[in-house]
């Protein structure tokens, strides 16, 4: 009898793995690369830059760094109320810098363990959006170390991820249907994940995952430096 049944017969709880996804699940090994350039009729996480707006009004700040921003066309939307800085890798980064010159486009390496190549002053008055990026990498840890690090110099977080278990079922043990996702979470494994990261003032909700749907099935989370910069930013957050 293999472990994990063995387990379970005695009424046991095993470990759960790295990334505190339960025991069983399989990661994909090799993703492939999420070049967002779709004409679909539908707008994928069409809160998280709303939410990501109103929190930096009402926290008086004036920047919006997009680590992960794809094709740039949320943030784009975004000025001229914000400031605003991309920060991403590829043809989605040689897409940006095309198309939206007047905006700050970075590349960087997610899944490296360099930090993010901005001075810490960017981050004194910037919301930090990381939308659907985090199912991607294979080192998540090294994403959320960049982010935390963020938070360190006064930015407040707000990262989205698809709920594995409102999108697939209880039972779906991996990998993801997209071939561009490496591994996902269920809001509770997210949370314990980010906890070990260091993240000690945050929430977790859920959010639509596009906008032809009602249906919440996307994690949101609003990470914070302090308790109390959270509970002002729950405050705004409005969903």
């Amino acid at each position: 009898m293999q472990a994990a049944s063995a387990a379970a017969h005695r009424g046991w709880q095993r470990l759960p793995g790295r990334y505190f996804i339960r025991q069983g699940y399989r990661d994909r090994d090799a993703p492939a690369y999420d070049f967002e350039h779709r004409s679909e009729d539908r707008v994928w996480q069409p809160d998280v830059y709303p939410t990501a707006a109103r929190i930096a009004e009402g926290l008086g700040f004036t920047r919006i760094v997009d680590v992960g921003c794809g094709n740039g066309e949320k943030l784009v939307g975004l000025q001229p109320r914000f400031e605003i800085v991309g920060v991403d890798i590829g043809e989605n980064l040689r897409l940006c810098r095309e198309r939206y010159p007047e905006g700050e486009w970075i590349e960087h390496d997610l899944d490296s363990d360099a930090p993010l190549p901005l001075e810490p002053e960017v981050f004194h008055d910037s919301v930090v959006v990381c939308a659907d990026v985090i199912e991607h990498l294979v080192r998540p840890e090294r994403l959320l170390a960049k982010l935390r690090r963020t938070c360190d110099e006064g930015a407040c977080v707000v990262l989205s991820t698809p709920e594995r278990e409102l999108l697939w079922g209880v039972g779906h043990a991996g990998p993801p249907p997209n071939p561009a996702h490496v591994r996902e979470w269920s809001m509770g494994e997210l949370a314990a994940f980010l906890a070990s990261e260091g993240f000690a003032d945050g929430v977790l909700m859920l959010t639509r995952s596009h906008d032809r749907s009602p249906l919440r099935s996307t994690i949101l989370a609003i990470l914070c430096p302090d308790e109390g910069m959270l509970e002002l930013a729950v405050s705004l957050d409005g969903s």
